[in-house]
């Protein structure tokens, strides 16, 4: 087992958090992990992760949001050989209204995912549950002789930006680098 996914299986070990926590983690996850899927008489919110525990422990959270409706898939990629875990919500009442909890609704008529979620995240224990969500989506971390490297990997540079600062305000130092495809 990699140091990151023993790092994840940590942070997903059970705990008792505040409802604004667990909401702040679970902002996290769908800003750098989810996307909608619609077309074809079907609406989804979709949430990718590579971990069975990760998939149980989204699964709760959406549960523990008031949403009876997850779904969890297992999914073989085809490329890569790995298994993903694809956590859903169906329905476009379903999936409007999580979002709209969440504040992620980008509103009427617009589908999407809204970025403009940390604006409703200010308390310092929720900060750290939606750097912990971000590690969670999208994480890794090494050791080397210089000491310890983190990255958090982002598909939107104000999620990265978001990041940054939320890991300012506890003094740490964060670099954006853009990779090239």
């Amino acid at each position: 087992m990699s140091y990151a996914r023993k790092i994840c299986q940590e942070l997903i070990a059970d705990r008792e958090e505040a409802g604004c926590c667990r909401r702040s983690e679970l902002i996290a996850l769908i800003l750098l992990r989810g996307f909608l899927v619609l077309g074809g008489g079907h609406y989804y919110l979709r949430i990718a992760v590579g971990y069975s525990s990760l998939a149980r422990h989204l699964f709760q959270l959406i549960k523990g949001s008031g949403f009876e409706s997850p779904q969890v898939i297992k999914q073989q990629d085809r490329r890569l050989g790995k298994t993903l875990y694809m956590v859903q919500v169906p329905g476009k009442e379903a999936v409007d209204n999580l979002l709209g909890y969440l504040g992620l609704y980008a509103g009427k008529g617009q589908p999407g995912i809204s970025r403009k979620a940390h604006r409703k995240i200010k308390k310092r224990c929720c900060l750290r549950a939606f750097l912990r969500g971000s590690f969670l989506a999208g994480g890794s971390m090494s050791i080397s002789r210089s000491g310890y490297h983190l990255e958090i990997n982002c598909g939107y540079r104000e999620d990265a930006l978001l990041i940054e600062r939320f890991m300012e305000r506890f003094q740490i130092r964060a670099f954006i680098r853009e990779r090239h495809q």
